[in-house]
Protein backbone atom coordinates (compact mmCIF):
# COMPACT_ATOMS: atom_id res chain seq x y z
CA UNK A 1 0.00 0.00 0.00
CA UNK A 2 2.14 3.08 1.48
CA UNK A 3 5.91 3.06 0.46
CA UNK A 4 8.51 4.47 2.60
CA UNK A 5 9.93 7.71 1.98
CA UNK A 6 7.45 8.88 -0.25
CA UNK A 7 6.24 11.81 1.26
CA UNK A 8 9.27 13.38 1.00
CA UNK A 9 9.29 12.39 -2.96
CA UNK A 10 5.70 13.95 -2.57
CA UNK A 11 7.39 17.20 -1.29
CA UNK A 12 10.03 17.58 -4.17
CA UNK A 13 7.88 16.84 -7.38
CA UNK A 14 6.06 18.93 -9.22
CA UNK A 15 2.99 19.11 -7.44
CA UNK A 16 -0.44 19.61 -9.71
CA UNK A 17 -3.21 20.79 -7.54
CA UNK A 18 -6.09 18.48 -7.49
CA UNK A 19 -9.93 19.72 -7.25
CA UNK A 20 -12.15 18.47 -5.80
CA UNK A 21 -15.06 18.03 -7.71
CA UNK A 22 -18.74 18.56 -6.71
CA UNK A 23 -21.35 16.44 -8.38
CA UNK A 24 -24.88 15.51 -7.36
CA UNK A 25 -25.45 12.26 -8.45
CA UNK A 26 -22.68 8.65 -8.46
CA UNK A 27 -20.99 7.64 -11.42
CA UNK A 28 -19.42 4.27 -12.61
CA UNK A 29 -19.81 1.09 -11.30
CA UNK A 30 -20.41 0.74 -7.14
CA UNK A 31 -17.60 -0.94 -5.55
CA UNK A 32 -18.70 0.37 -2.01
CA UNK A 33 -21.28 1.87 -0.22
CA UNK A 34 -21.62 2.80 3.20
CA UNK A 35 -23.53 4.94 5.41
CA UNK A 36 -22.63 6.22 9.33
CA UNK A 37 -24.55 7.97 11.95
CA UNK A 38 -23.20 9.43 14.54
CA UNK A 39 -23.14 7.54 17.94
CA UNK A 40 -26.35 7.69 19.76
CA UNK A 41 -25.12 8.79 22.98
CA UNK A 42 -23.89 12.20 20.81
CA UNK A 43 -27.55 12.75 19.92
CA UNK A 44 -28.98 12.53 23.34
CA UNK A 45 -26.16 15.02 24.60
CA UNK A 46 -26.99 17.40 22.03
CA UNK A 47 -31.31 16.99 23.03
CA UNK A 48 -29.98 17.35 26.48
CA UNK A 49 -27.77 20.84 26.43
CA UNK A 50 -30.49 22.07 23.99
CA UNK A 51 -33.45 21.67 25.90
CA UNK A 52 -31.34 22.80 29.31
CA UNK A 53 -31.03 26.21 27.27
CA UNK A 54 -34.57 26.36 26.08
CA UNK A 55 -35.54 26.00 29.84
CA UNK A 56 -32.91 28.03 31.37
CA UNK A 57 -34.64 30.76 28.60
CA UNK A 58 -38.19 29.91 29.56
CA UNK A 59 -37.58 30.36 33.66
CA UNK A 60 -35.88 33.79 33.09
CA UNK A 61 -38.64 34.90 30.99
CA UNK A 62 -41.08 33.89 33.96
CA UNK A 63 -38.56 35.45 36.39
CA UNK A 64 -37.76 38.50 34.81
CA UNK A 65 -39.54 42.24 35.03
CA UNK A 66 -38.63 43.29 31.74
CA UNK A 67 -39.98 40.48 29.98
CA UNK A 68 -38.16 41.87 26.23
CA UNK A 69 -34.53 41.06 26.35
CA UNK A 70 -36.20 37.35 27.41
CA UNK A 71 -38.40 36.94 25.13
CA UNK A 72 -36.17 37.82 22.44
CA UNK A 73 -34.13 35.48 23.49
CA UNK A 74 -36.88 33.03 23.18
CA UNK A 75 -37.53 33.86 20.00
CA UNK A 76 -34.11 33.71 18.75
CA UNK A 77 -32.82 30.49 20.55
CA UNK A 78 -35.26 28.20 20.76
CA UNK A 79 -36.07 27.71 16.77
CA UNK A 80 -32.34 27.99 16.89
CA UNK A 81 -32.25 24.97 19.48
CA UNK A 82 -34.50 22.93 17.68
CA UNK A 83 -33.20 23.37 14.08
CA UNK A 84 -29.65 21.94 16.12
CA UNK A 85 -31.74 19.20 17.58
CA UNK A 86 -33.02 17.97 14.09
CA UNK A 87 -30.11 18.35 11.86
CA UNK A 88 -27.69 16.52 14.69
CA UNK A 89 -30.57 13.54 14.69
CA UNK A 90 -30.20 13.13 11.20
CA UNK A 91 -26.20 13.69 10.30
CA UNK A 92 -24.97 10.94 7.85
CA UNK A 93 -21.85 10.60 6.29
CA UNK A 94 -22.11 8.68 2.71
CA UNK A 95 -19.43 7.14 1.27
CA UNK A 96 -19.61 5.54 -2.48
CA UNK A 97 -16.34 3.91 -3.90
CA UNK A 98 -17.26 3.36 -7.76
CA UNK A 99 -15.47 2.67 -10.70
CA UNK A 100 -14.51 6.59 -10.80
CA UNK A 101 -12.93 7.27 -7.42
CA UNK A 102 -14.49 7.95 -3.97
CA UNK A 103 -17.63 10.00 -3.70
CA UNK A 104 -18.51 11.82 0.24
CA UNK A 105 -20.63 13.79 1.65
CA UNK A 106 -22.28 14.87 5.07
CA UNK A 107 -26.23 14.56 4.98
CA UNK A 108 -28.17 17.26 5.52
CA UNK A 109 -25.20 19.59 5.22
CA UNK A 110 -24.05 18.61 1.74
CA UNK A 111 -26.53 17.99 -0.98
CA UNK A 112 -23.94 17.45 -3.43
CA UNK A 113 -21.02 15.02 -3.01
CA UNK A 114 -17.63 15.34 -3.14
CA UNK A 115 -15.41 13.38 -5.76
CA UNK A 116 -11.75 12.10 -5.31
CA UNK A 117 -11.17 10.93 -8.64
CA UNK A 118 -9.26 7.57 -8.91
CA UNK A 119 -6.28 9.10 -10.77
CA UNK A 120 -5.83 11.68 -7.69
CA UNK A 121 -5.32 8.61 -4.95
CA UNK A 122 -1.50 7.69 -4.64
CA UNK A 123 -2.00 5.37 -1.65
CA UNK A 124 -3.89 4.39 1.51
CA UNK A 125 -3.83 2.22 4.74
CA UNK A 126 -6.28 1.24 7.40
CA UNK A 127 -5.36 3.33 10.53
CA UNK A 128 -6.92 4.19 14.13
CA UNK A 129 -8.05 7.62 14.75
CA UNK A 130 -6.75 8.49 18.50
CA UNK A 131 -8.88 11.42 19.51
CA UNK A 132 -12.93 11.27 20.34
CA UNK A 133 -13.45 14.25 18.03
CA UNK A 134 -16.28 13.41 15.87
CA UNK A 135 -17.47 15.33 12.40
CA UNK A 136 -15.03 17.02 9.86
CA UNK A 137 -11.97 19.12 10.28
CA UNK A 138 -7.88 18.90 10.32
CA UNK A 139 -5.74 16.85 12.86
CA UNK A 140 -1.96 16.98 12.33
CA UNK A 141 -0.83 13.32 10.68
CA UNK A 142 -4.24 12.87 9.67
CA UNK A 143 -4.76 16.07 7.19
CA UNK A 144 -8.82 16.26 6.83
CA UNK A 145 -10.87 14.07 8.54
CA UNK A 146 -14.54 12.98 8.30
CA UNK A 147 -15.24 10.90 11.31
CA UNK A 148 -18.85 9.42 12.45
CA UNK A 149 -17.88 6.74 14.72
CA UNK A 150 -15.01 5.36 16.88
CA UNK A 151 -12.21 2.97 15.86
CA UNK A 152 -10.65 2.09 12.30
CA UNK A 153 -10.81 4.02 9.64
CA UNK A 154 -8.75 4.35 6.56
CA UNK A 155 -6.55 7.16 5.61
CA UNK A 156 -6.35 7.70 2.06
CA UNK A 157 -2.71 9.54 0.63
CA UNK A 158 -3.60 11.96 -3.02
CA UNK A 159 -0.63 12.31 -5.59
CA UNK A 160 -1.09 16.54 -4.75
CA UNK A 161 0.35 15.27 -0.84
CA UNK A 162 -3.01 16.10 1.07
CA UNK A 163 -3.98 13.01 3.24
CA UNK A 164 -7.81 12.36 4.16
CA UNK A 165 -8.94 9.96 7.03
CA UNK A 166 -12.37 8.68 6.64
CA UNK A 167 -14.17 6.40 9.52
CA UNK A 168 -15.65 3.52 8.89
CA UNK A 169 -17.54 0.33 10.09
CA UNK A 170 -16.77 -2.23 7.13
CA UNK A 171 -13.03 -1.52 7.08
CA UNK A 172 -11.93 -5.09 4.82
CA UNK A 173 -14.76 -4.50 2.25
CA UNK A 174 -14.09 -0.02 1.94
CA UNK A 175 -10.11 -1.18 1.84
CA UNK A 176 -10.85 -3.89 -0.99
CA UNK A 177 -13.10 -1.55 -2.66
CA UNK A 178 -10.13 1.28 -2.91
CA UNK A 179 -7.71 -1.35 -3.78
CA UNK A 180 -9.65 -2.50 -6.61
CA UNK A 181 -10.42 0.93 -7.75
CA UNK A 182 -6.47 1.70 -7.67
CA UNK A 183 -5.76 -1.40 -9.40
CA UNK A 184 -8.21 0.53 -12.06
CA UNK A 185 -6.02 2.83 -12.31
CA UNK A 186 -2.88 1.44 -13.05
CA UNK A 187 -2.34 2.12 -16.43
CA UNK A 188 -0.24 -0.37 -18.88
CA UNK A 189 3.78 0.73 -19.37
CA UNK A 190 4.38 1.38 -23.10
CA UNK A 191 6.76 -1.21 -23.01
CA UNK A 192 3.91 -3.94 -22.82
CA UNK A 193 2.71 -2.71 -26.32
Amino acid sequence: MRRKGSAANIKHRNIIPIIMLKVFDTSGDVLFEETQKYPQWVSWVVRFAMLITILGLVISFITEKQKTDASVGLIVVVPIAILAIYLNSNILLEKIVTSNGLYYRWKPWHKKFRLIQKEDIESFYSKKFPLAKLGSGWFPSYGRYHVASRGEGIQLFLKNGRKIFFSTNEKNLFERALQKLISINLKPARSEF
